[in-house]
């Protein structure tokens, strides 16, 4: 029994001139429960050679036994939040374009059980402070402010930011994946508004 594993990209850039792009290798068809699979040579450009990009890799829709490893890590640091390379579902990552490709081309895939999976693989130029979830695509940013914020204040401040030229909003979790990410994978945040509020009821 073979199952189709699709890959689904995004490349997400910082302002630069030159055009950025991630190439994917073909559908891959791959065996039920086997290891080790190569997926092939993903491949970004466009980044200038001294520039740190980041990549989200993640395995969406994965059934039990489906996981993934990044078997070359040299010159990479991993995003806030992520412990291990190696038999994973997801990770974030940063280095130079050369590292960051090399690591792509060594990622190798652990067939689970008959299904259709989603590979996403997201890129950008590296900025500080802000998180990139793998399977959103979505940018996070958690503000500090002294002395706490009501609700309506931090709708209004995230509504009044920019990043690459999209107005902010607070987060909307939909999901429990999404719920995950923003409890463990965004540096320093903690007792976080998001878009959910019952002033409704209590005014």
């Amino acid at each position: 029994m073979k199952r189709l594993l699709p890959i689904i990209v995004s490349l997400m850039t910082l302002g630069f001139l030159q055009a950025q792009t991630l190439t994917k290798p073909s559908n891959e068809i791959l065996v039920n429960n086997t290891a080790n699979n190569p997926l092939g040579d993903f491949v970004i450009s466009g980044f200038q050679p001294t520039d740190v990009v980041e990549v989200a890799v993640g395995l969406e829709n994965y059934t039990a036994g489906s996981s993934f490893s990044v078997q070359t890590t040299t010159g990479l640091t991993r995003s806030f939040g992520y412990s291990s390379y190696t038999n994973i579902t997801t990770i974030g990552f940063r280095g130079t374009q050369a590292n960051v490709n090399a690591a792509l081309a060594s990622i190798k895939l652990n067939a689970g059980a008959a299904g259709t999976s989603s590979f996403n693989v997201t890129a950008r130029l590296y900025s500080a402070g802000v998180a990139l979830n793998a399977y959103n695509g979505h940018f996070y940013k958690f503000v500090r402010t002294t002395g706490g914020i009501s609700y309506a204040a931090a709708k209004a401040a995230a509504a009044a930011s920019t990043y690459l030229g999209v107005q902010g909003y607070l987060a909307a979790v939909t999901s429990a994946g999404e719920n995950d990410f923003v409890n463990s994978k965004i540096e320093n945040a903690s007792n976080v508004w998001i878009a959910l509020s019952d002033s409704g009821l209590e005014g």
